[in-house]
């Protein structure tokens, strides 16, 4: 059988395991093999990855081409149990199609909370413009009449606290997460939360702060080596940033508190170049606690106004370089934030691509994606103190439909309970283009660098990792 799959078997649609049907392979199974010729074996509906033993390939491989029929038992039962075999009257399309309709009426509240939209660095790359201070007090009571309002038929809430650099307002975290945390415990609803920071003022007694207003994730970016660092992530007036970040992560590591710590790595073609004495820096100090983990994304041309300045990497290029700095810094033991959650099924949807997501700005805006701040069809609505919230329909169903709906391309496509068409509305919305996410269109790589990721460390990603990945 495929060896180490972590995803929990899903049950069986079958009536009994003792009745005779006939099972067939999934379409959403996808099949690759790694530079050994090992293969491994992915399906999208549920998860489910896992590898091959070569002894056993004789025996799986068929079951895995040509289905299976009779008493399901034995190592048909896992792979159909694991959703690689599917019953032969099973609409695997219809699957996909209630798997949509399960998240659109999902009963959970996602807020992504701008404290301030201002910030202290001035990133040569940062696409805000930091028009707004701090959030304003009646958005603050719009925050907490909203969650109570809500609470009567949520599930779960889970915030996302953003900026700006959401720590220059630390008092209106405290403020708003001690109400949060309350009027859930009271219900019984899960709460959940993680911040997006650039990590100057994360010492050790923010730390603490946060850890107590229920914030469990943690994102924060260090740009490579210090010089190449603090020339793309400096201070409002100049100055340098690196250290104090870095003592920072050194002291959070000593804290006994219970976390996780994502460091996003913004490359260029510069920090590419340096890449492997960064990593063993971040090896020297963070390999070995579960803490931490780091991942790769390129430096794009995201709107801001010096992008012409910027230097970038694009297309293959910047997919293969975030695909063999993973694979390094795995290999020198260092865990991978990056890869698995956009494996499992919905895990490359966009949180703007859900009806029950919502960005609330300082001054009460509605938004639906932080990466288009400013442009006007991505302002949806107002929060008002009384907790109502004011939407436009229209500008609404822009972020909610684009995806696989009228997309015959996306329908048929392997991928599609992991990414449903809607990997990123923005770029739907602006361009019309179907945006494919890079574990599709990298599916080979992901699938290898999960697996390295599983035979290194005993899992597929870090512990308490998922929800990250909001760019800063």
């Amino acid at each position: 059988m495929p060896t180490g799959i972590e995803t929990k078997p899903r049950p069986s649609p079958m009536p009994s395991t003792g009745t005779v049907l006939a099972w067939k392979p999934s379409r959403y199974t996808v099949r690759v093999q790694d530079e050994s010729k090992r293969w491994l074996v992915y399906n999208s509906m549920t998860g489910a990855i896992g590898a091959v033993p070569k002894d056993r390939e004789g025996e799986i491989l068929p079951l895995l081409r040509d289905g299976f029929k009779g008493t399901l038992m034995g190592q048909a039962k896992q792979l159909a149990d694991r959703g690689f075999l599917v019953p032969e009257y099973a609409d695997e399309d219809l699957r996909a199609q209630l798997l949509k309709q399960r998240r659109q009426s999902a009963r959970g509240l996602h807020l992504i909370l701008m404290p301030t939209e201002e910030c202290n660095f001035r990133c040569n790359y940062c696409y805000e413009d930091f028009a707004r201070g701090a959030m304003d007090r009646n958005t603050r009571k719009g925050v907490k009449n909203l969650v109570a309002k809500s609470l009567a038929s949520l599930d779960r809430l889970d915030v996302n606290w953003f900026g700006g650099e959401p720590l220059e307002e630390i008092g209106i975290i405290e403020e708003l997460s001690q109400y949060m945390i309350a009027a859930t415990r009271a219900k019984g609803i899960p709460y959940s939360a993680n911040i997006v920071t650039n990590g100057y003022h994360l010492d050790r007694r923010n730390l603490r702060t946060l850890v107590d207003c229920g914030v469990s994730r943690i994102q924060v970016t260090v740009d490579g080596l210090p010089d190449q660092h603090d020339a793309k992530r400096v201070r409002k007036d100049g100055g340098a940033t690196f250290a104090r970040i870095w003592e920072n992560l050194r002291a959070a590591k000593k804290a006994p508190y219970r976390f996780h710590m994502a460091i996003r790595v913004n490359f260029d073609p510069k920090t590419l170049a340096d890449l492997e004495p960064f990593l063993r820096r971040l090896v020297d100090e963070f390999a070995g606690d579960d803490r931490f983990s780091v991942f790769f994304r390129p430096v794009g041309h995201w709107g801001g106004d010096n992008d012409e300045n910027v230097e970038i990497c694009t297309g293959v290029a910047a997919n293969s370089a975030e695909y063999e700095s993973t694979r390094k810094a795995q290999a020198m033991g260092l865990q991978s934030a990056g890869t698995y959650p956009f494996l499992r099924p919905g895990g490359s949807i966009c949180y703007a691509a859900n009806p029950n997501s919502f960005v609330v700005g300082a001054d009460g805006t509605l938004y639906k994606c932080t990466v288009a701040l400013d442009k006007d069809f991505n302002k949806i609505g107002r929060l008002h103190a009384d907790g109502t919230m004011v939407i436009d329909d229209d500008k609404f169903a822009l972020w909610v439909t684009s995806d696989d709906s009228k997309d015959a391309v996306c329908q048929s496509c392997v991928f599609r309970p992991a990414c449903q068409g809607a990997s990123c509305p923005l770029v739907r919305i602006e361009s019309g283009r179907r945006p494919c996410p890079t574990p599709k269109k990298q599916l080979r790589r992901s699938l290898i660098t999960v697996w390295e990721h599983f035979e290194k460390f005993g899992r597929l990603e870090p512990a308490n990792a998922s929800g990250l990945g909001i760019a800063d």
